[in-house]
């Protein structure tokens, strides 16, 4: 069964629109976020299009350890670290000091009897049915901390917004770990994809 905490997590793209819609108020003072369900959360950020940055794949790295969540990974210098709610998923984020997103790396853990890649995948799947489609057989092999997972690539749809990601999945000691990247706007992830595979390769179950 589907904890309301997984759903929560797993709904990235709703988490980061939210950011999204704040950045979009320009000004000097980061505007609060109206709550993601509003209908002018969407309108904001498709009214205002996201004009991504020069991605640099070769970036240094900065080593963010969670003893809580029991990993270790590397996350672009310069990101913004900040924690997901209830201790079950970590973000890092790429914007401007203006609060404007451009990237998002998650790490989520799920700690439960029988979770496999192919689980994660579905339930990721069943929790953006309304804006996207995930198949699963778009799904290719990754190495997760010395562990065979599953990775693969989609997007969902808010409005006239384009949220597209990069996932890799894998269970590796006691989680079943979901890793993404998601940017902003169609044609925006493809730059992002070897830094996120880097991103992949320092992951490491503490």
């Amino acid at each position: 069964m589907m904890t309301q905490a997984w759903r929560r997590i797993a709904l990235v793209a709703v988490f980061a629109i939210a950011l999204l819609a704040a950045a979009c108020g320009g000004g000097d003072e980061e505007p609060a976020a109206p709550p993601p369900s509003e209908p002018s959360a969407t309108s904001a950020a498709a009214s205002t299009p996201v004009v991504a940055p020069t991605v640099n794949p070769e970036v240094p790295l900065v080593t963010y350890e969670s003893a809580e969540m029991g990993y270790s990974i590397g996350y672009p210098e310069g990101w913004e670290y900040r924690a997901g709610s209830g201790g079950l998923s970590d973000f890092f984020i790429q914007g401007t000091p203006q609060g404007r997103v451009f990237a998002q790396v998650s790490v989520t853990c799920a700690r439960e009897e029988g979770v496999t890649a192919d689980s994660l995948i579905l339930r990721d799947a069943a929790n953006v049915a309304s804006m996207g489609v995930i198949d699963s057989r778009t799904a290719v092999p990754v190495q997760v901390s010395g562990v065979e997972g599953k990775s693969l690539r989609y997007f969902v749809n808010l409005g006239e917004l384009t949220i597209e990601h990069v996932v890799a999945y894998a269970v590796v000691g006691e989680c079943g770990w979901r890793i993404g990247l998601n940017t902003f706007g169609a044609g925006t992830l493809d730059p992002y994809v070897p830094l996120f595979e880097r991103i992949v390769d320092t992951f490491r179950s503490l």
